[in-house]
């Protein structure tokens, strides 16, 4: 049995819709499979909760973006008897470009049919102001969060959604963003020990995949299975040279960027001088000043391309 937890709005990226795929080629196969759509924010959270309290050695599919795959980590809560697949089908697809995971629907679901790798994955752990959540990708605090934060709500990521290039939202929301917001000063203590102190930052992300904001490579060096997290800190720098990040990035080149810096360690704490949008795998975080990240090595079965 393998479980489809399915973003219904979701588009693959030659705009195709991912139901009709699943369902012809599972029926071809004989293969016993459920669909759940959610229908609201968390609703996919619930729903893989519920399946793996059902069935504890479940495969479950996340069909949609980052935004589906971070509900469903959260709802299987580090269950180390579940496997997780994914068809990527959203906006930024950062989680399927880090684990290799095709971008192509039948390619996807066929790695999840007859898997040829199973990671045991690294899941972040994140916590402001109280509020606990696991991470697929990433976390932050500042500039990349508050582009995130407009990109959920924007007309503009809609619209290029229905015909599949969702993740043009990301540059072009990112140009007019570096336009408005206003860097911070931000303190940082990494493993309990290690501490910096960055003036005019502009933001904070913590790895666990190499890619972030539908595919800058912010983190070149970093794996989902080494038990550690990469800090991209990015200060010191013009508006212009952040403008021109996203093209910089998607390239893979931002250690050449000054004002970049790449910290290592397996829990942080990050205290910024004002309230800043904080993101979680892209979605809202909320607005805080202080953001704390830990590592959970070999958390979750995950399969690869």
């Amino acid at each position: 049995m393998i479980y489809f937890i399915v973003n219904p709005n979701c588009r693959a990226s030659d705009g195709s819709r991912p139901l009709p795929v699943i369902r012809r080629v599972m029926r071809q196969r004989s293969i016993p499979f459920r669909l759940y759509e959610s229908r609201y924010p968390g609703h996919a959270r619930r729903i893989a909760a519920d399946i793996a309290a059902e069935d504890p050695g479940a495969v479950i599919a996340a069909v949609g973006g980052d935004g589906t795959v971070h509900e469903v980590v959260n709802g299987l809560a580090c269950c180390s008897g579940v496997t997780l697949g994914h068809i990527p089908c959203g906006t930024s697809a950062d989680f399927a470009r880090g684990m290799r995971i095709p971008r192509n629907t039948e390619k996807a679901l066929s790695a999840i049919i007859s898997p040829k790798r199973i990671l045991k994955m690294d899941v972040g752990r994140a916590e402001s102001d109280g509020n606990e959540s696991l991470f697929a990708v990433s976390s932050g605090i500042g500039f990349n969060a508050s582009v995130s934060r407009e990109i959920l709500t924007s007309s503009v990521r809609s619209h290029l959604g229905a015909i599949g290039a969702g993740s043009a939202a990301y540059p072009v929301i990112a140009a007019k963003q570096s336009l408005l917001y206003d860097p911070f000063t931000v303190k940082i203590r990494m493993d309990g020990e290690r501490q910096f102190t960055f003036p005019n930052t502009w933001f904070v992300s913590v790895m666990n995949q190499k890619y972030e904001s539908a595919g800058c490579r912010l983190a070149p060096d970093a794996s989902p299975s080494d038990g550690i997290l990469d800090v991209m800190v990015l200060s010191g720098v013009s508006r212009f040279a952040l403008a021109s990040l996203t093209s910089l990035t998607r390239s893979g080149v931002n250690a050449r960027i000054p004002g970049s810096h790449i910290l290592r360690c397996r829990s942080v704490r990050i205290i910024a001088s004002k309230k800043s949008p904080i993101h979680l795998d892209g979605e809202s975080g909320g607005i805080g000043a202080a953001l704390s990240a830990e590592i959970l090595p070999g958390s979750l079965r995950v399969i690869t391309g």
